[in-house]
């Protein structure tokens, strides 16, 4: 089951990727399932692939970067065949919308806010979240809620239905929200973003 919550991700990653290029739908599906199937291969010792590889260094992906990527498929596939579905809508051409702008504060948070945690799990700042008390951790959790429902409700929902994991014991109360996962893809969607706006003034 980790594995294939790994695999999920891959996939996501690839989909996101073939995304930015130009590309007609049917092309862009195929490239995509090309590369997947590539990345479920094995090439090392005749038994690992790529997927579980990156499974072995980075461990299961929280629950919360799993549903963000689910919500991203479902948004893509919506606009790629026309579902007209409301909730999967994201206006991704017009940078400066407020949709956009949203989604782009989000990430913002979560950047920064996994930032913190990881930096005071290796000791690069002066306080340790992950190995604080737990009245510590659920204020920082809170407020983490509290900020991304104002930047993005939908994503503030994933985020709280998350937080089920850690309430039926199958995660604790960071591992159900926090992984070097989403923290990769938040810094890749800023970095991508970053170059689109410096693209778009160097045109003007």
């Amino acid at each position: 089951m980790n594995v294939l919550m790994s695999a999920f991700l891959v996939f996501t990653s690839l989909f996101w990727l073939f995304g930015f290029f130009s590309l007609n739908k049917r092309l862009k599906s195929i490239l995509v399932l090309v590369f997947f199937v590539l990345a479920c291969l094995p090439f090392y010792e005749g038994r690992y692939s790529f997927i579980t590889l990156l499974y072995s260094f980075f461990d299961t992906p929280s629950l919360f970067c799993v549903l963000l990527c689910l919500l991203f498929v479902l948004r893509g596939l919506n606009k790629d065949f026309s579902f007209n579905f409301d909730i999967f809508k994201a206006d991704t051409k017009k940078a400066f919308k407020w949709h956009s702008l949203k989604q782009v504060l989000s990430f913002v948070l979560i950047f920064f806010a996994f930032l913190i945690v990881f930096l005071g799990e290796l000791n690069l700042i002066p306080f340790d979240l992950y190995h604080s008390s737990y009245f510590v951790q659920a204020g920082f959790v809170l407020l983490f809620l509290v900020l991304l429902f104002l930047c993005d409700q939908i994503y503030a929902f994933l985020a709280l239905v998350s937080l089920c994991s850690f309430a039926f014991g199958f995660s604790g109360l960071f591992e159900s929200f926090v992984d070097i996962y989403l923290f990769l893809y938040s810094f890749a969607f800023l970095f991508v973003f970053s170059l689109q706006i410096l693209y778009k003034r160097l045109r003007q």
